[in-house]
């Protein structure tokens, strides 16, 4: 059986660090081998377009983007919306103009400037409906993302949001869904955390941004923050999550839950996974990719899974 060789890149970035990771995948027929070529981290202040492109450069020496290779990339931000909606199937010409109207009400942005997308979630039909996951942001958005990696010499084979990246890097952390359970998964950034929830096919996704600036609370400060500070905002952040939570039961009339997993920054130590384990009564652990996928790594935990999983959208 012929075998395809590709050597893909993965790299997401927030505010204040871009992360990179390149791995040859060999594909045949079905299977796919994975051997992890490098991680590269970026720190810096990324809050705007030039340091980004400047970030962006960089990385792209250190991790030795080649223009064979396929990149990866996400946006992310509070303009990218995700949802999981029943709507009834449809050529694609007609698809995207009947997800635009019915949207509308819930998108942060404009929607006649919106870029949609969709994909269809396998099994899910009834009553002459099917569960679509939809996302959007805004054209200009994406556009002016597109714009910024080409000057770089990068042109992105697949643009992913940030959400969907997450569930990707979940999914790469399991060997199998137990049938019916649902998994909360919690993405850890500078500014903003992001839950999702997500499972089999029975189990519909969820996901919600969580305003907690985890930066102020762990990142470098000249007065560090006692422990009481961090402790009145870590239980703001873990009362959002346990509304999210309650939300998704209600709305969903689901409560089998699995555990919380957890991915992105300051992680390296067990504060914020033993407040999230405390409040939701859940099991609560950090996401590794590297060992589902046999590879060896002296990465912390959870730091590089989402550039992993923007990688692996190539095999």
């Amino acid at each position: 059986m012929a075998k395809t060789l590709i050597t893909s890149i993965g790299i997401e970035h927030d505010t204040t660090s871009i992360r990179a990771a390149k791995l040859n995948l060999t594909l045949s027929g079905s299977k796919t081998s994975v051997k992890v070529m490098g991680l590269s981290e970026l720190y810096g202040d990324f809050s705007n377009d030039d340091n980004i492109s400047g970030g962006m450069k960089k990385i792209k020496e250190k991790i030795a983007v080649n223009p064979s290779d396929r990149v990866v990339t996400c946006l992310a931000g509070k303009q990218v919306y995700v949802a999981q909606m029943p709507f009834k199937k449809l050529a694609d010409d007609e698809m995207k103009g009947a997800l635009r109207i019915e949207i509308k009400k819930n998108l942060p942005f404009e929607v006649a400037g919106a870029a949609i997308d969709y994909q269809l979630v396998e099994g899910s039909k009834k009553d002459n409906l099917y569960q679509f996951i939809v996302t959007a942001a805004p054209s200009i958005m994406l556009t002016r993302h597109v714009n910024m990696m080409e000057r770089l010499g990068i042109k992105p084979y697949i643009i992913d949001v940030l959400p969907l990246a997450i569930a990707n890097a979940f999914t790469l952390s399991q060997q199998s869904f137990a049938m019916g359970l649902a998994y909360v998964v919690l993405h850890i950034g500078p500014a903003v955390t992001n839950i999702v929830i997500c499972g089999d096919d029975s189990v519909p996704f969820f996901h919600r941004s969580i305003y907690f600036v985890a930066d102020d609370v762990f990142g470098d400060r000249e007065q560090p923050l006692t422990g009481e500070e961090t402790g009145k905002k870590l239980q703001e952040l873990t009362e959002e999550v346990g509304r999210s939570i309650s939300y998704y039961e209600k709305t969903y009339s689901l409560n089998k839950f699995a555990g919380v997993f957890l991915l992105g920054e300051y992680l390296d130590n067990d504060v914020i996974r033993e407040a999230v384990a405390s409040k939701t009564n859940l099991t609560a652990e950090i996401l590794d990719v590297f060992s589902t996928l046999k590879q060896a790594s002296n990465a912390p935990k959870g730091k590089f899974e989402v550039a992993m999983g923007l990688a692996m959208r190539n095999a």
